[in-house]
């Protein structure tokens, strides 16, 4: 299980009634598992789970940074926490510049300043915030369930359940929950008035091309996987690998294989129902390339538990990790009988090295100020990869606006309910008008994956890691033009060539990618029974956000099995199981 943190901090340090406070706060805490770890005359830090959070002190108590944090380079300076705000913010900048990890760091406030709040740049962290009885809390634990007086009064706020439809990749964001605040990944928040945030790192910071020797660049990519997968295992006593047989998995896979096998307890690969979806042809490729032991496991093709999306609905976001209730729970048992505390994935490769097939490639190389012959043998090896038309290609790239990740709207979804007051946009997509279509498409999908660190049953029994979702890659491939990184003809392409000398074959040059939709349609049409009436009569038809006649026409199986909607309904399935729990009170 990944540790939580817990802060209580004194917002009147005049005032007695803090220190009062928390010797009743302070047994009540304890006796929920929660154990002191460090204190100053104006705040309180608790940690809880078994794998205790790591706590840093910075500038003499001044402040604190809280998870895993890493330097990129050796002989990096010690971190240090400025006193005023201009300080502040510049060791923040410095954080983000000099170090990667989870984490959040924590000025403590003073007579002179207030208390302030960085979550770092990859959000694996989470960090939510309230105030109550005269203090501010801070916590990584979705989860609330704290002593009553501290407790936050929280009610629904439909519109942006209403967002999580329209976009389920929205659940990392800002919370559906009015009375507590997610401070953002890269973000400052200050404890002030209504509350007054900077936001220091943004993916759009480094989407600018930049002019490097190409075989430098494939090397650096090379270091900076090889240098985050070897410090995640080095961060845990026994680590699980996923080897799912795709690309980035074995990019991960034999990396770990490489570096630190040792610290690896399990090399496993899932293999569903139906043969478009069986990837071990590749996994067993991958392991006897790398020396390395696969264990393969079956996804069962069986009903989905909506029981166990109800165990994990009491947190303060829809469990969206746990949405193939079978495989969570096999994964989390595996890891508690192998004695793992940490899951390797290769999830974000396909964003990061940029899968997405799409004309947009060609727009970005038109606004680069590619020559005419360039943009149409561009044009001609697109319209190959995404199997349409040179002319449709050319229309599309002339035509390239704001491009949004998210598929098409599911037919029961109606439209928001309050178009006057929509949600509000993540920060990390403000600011992007002067980038290129697909790039900024790149840079939707990378917010997207803070849903990749929700809550689910494996979470609570080991941390799940990305190390391609990891600040150094990241960065590094934002700042790889789209063309680049597909060469205008295939999905990853620079990724393939940086990595071809340690992949075998049969994975490197693999055009397809393994096939879950029909194994997810069948297993929904078998759930069926339990969904329709859950979703007919539930809370979302109850407040206007699903259409209840277009619902019932789409809940069949010959839909699920046919028309691939199958991921849909699970998704809204689980924000009704989660938003019901909250309505009644959770």
């Amino acid at each position: 299980m990944r540790g939580d943190f817990l802060a209580l901090v004194n917002r009147d340090l005049e005032s007695t009634a803090f220190a009062s406070a928390l010797r009743t706060w302070t047994p009540a805490l304890e006796a929920s598992g929660w154990r002191p770890a460090w204190s100053t005359p104006a705040a309180i830090v608790m940690i809880r789970g078994p794998r205790d959070l790591p706590l840093r002190p910075i500038t003499t108590r001044c402040g604190l940074v809280i998870g895993d944090i890493f330097a990129r380079a050796p002989g990096v300076e010690p971190i240090q926490m400025g006193f005023d705000e201009a300080a502040f913010l510049r060791q923040c900048r410095r954080l983000s510049g000099d170090y990667w990890g989870r984490y959040v760091a924590f000025r403590w406030p003073t007579e002179n300043r207030s208390f302030a709040v960085y979550r770092d740049p990859s959000g694996a962290l989470d960090c939510l915030t309230w105030r109550v009885a005269g203090a501010t809390v801070i916590t990584s634990s979705g989860q609330l369930d704290l002593p009553a007086p501290l407790q936050p009064k929280l009610s629904l706020d439909w519109d942006r359940v209403a967002g999580f439809l329209d976009d389920p990749s929205r659940i990392a964001g800002a919370l559906a929950l009015q009375g507590v605040r997610a401070i953002a990944p890269g973000e400052i928040w200050y404890d002030e008035g209504q509350g007054r945030y900077i936001q220091v790192w943004t993916p759009g910071q480094f989407a600018e091309p930049q002019q490097r020797d190409e075989i430098e660049v494939k090397a650096e990519l090379v270091r900076r996987v090889d240098q985050c997968v070897a410090t995640c295992i080095g961060s845990a006593s026994r680590t699980l690998v996923e080897v799912s047989g795709g690309l980035d998995s074995s990019i991960v896979s034999t990396s770990a294989a490489g570096l630190a096998p040792s610290g690896v307890g399990a090399w496993l690969n899932y293999r569903a129902s139906n043969a478009r979806s069986d990837e071990r042809i590749y996994a067993r490729a991958v392991a006897a390339q790398a020396g390395f032991v696969l264990t393969e496991a079956a996804r069962p093709l069986a009903p989905f538990d909506v029981a166990a999306w109800e165990q994990l609905s009491s947190g303060v976001r829809p469990p969206l990790n746990a949405l193939d209730t079978r495989r969570d729970a096999d994964l989390a048992r595996r890891c508690a009988d192998l004695q793992c505390d940490q899951v390797l994935t290769g999830q974000g490769g396909d964003v990061v090295f940029f899968q997405e097939p799409t004309a947009l490639v060609v727009a970005d190389l038109v606004g680069a100020g590619a020559r005419p012959g360039a943009i149409f043998a561009a044009a001609r090896s697109v319209a190959a990869w995404t199997r349409q038309s040179v002319w449709s290609v050319l229309r599309q790239a002339r035509a390239a606006g704001c491009k949004s990740v998210s598929g098409a709207r599911w037919a029961p979804i109606r439209q928001r309910r309050l178009d006057a007051t929509p949600c509000k946009a993540h920060p990390w997509l403000a600011g992007l008008e002067k980038v290129p279509p697909a790039k900024r498409l790149q840079i939707e999908a990378v917010t997207a994956c803070q849903s990749f660190y929700g809550d689910s049953h494996t979470m609570r029994r080991a941390a799940v890691v990305h190390p391609l979702l990891a600040q150094p890659v990241i960065e590094l491939c934002l700042g790889l033009p789209t063309p680049q990184l597909t060469r205008c003809r295939r999905d990853r392409a620079f990724a393939r060539e940086a990595f071809a000398e340690r992949l075998p074959p049969v994975v490197a040059t693999r055009q397809a990618k393994g096939e879950l939709a029909s194994h997810y349609g069948q297993a929904v049409a078998a759930t069926l029974g339990d969904l329709r009436p859950r979703l007919l009569d539930g809370e979302l038809v109850r407040h206007g956000l699903l259409d209840r006649e277009a619902l019932d026409e789409a809940l069949t199986a010959e839909d699920m099995i046919l028309n691939g909607n199958a991921y849909a309904v699970l998704s809204v399935a689980l924000v009704e199981v989660w938003a019901a729990r909250w309505a009644r009170g959770a």
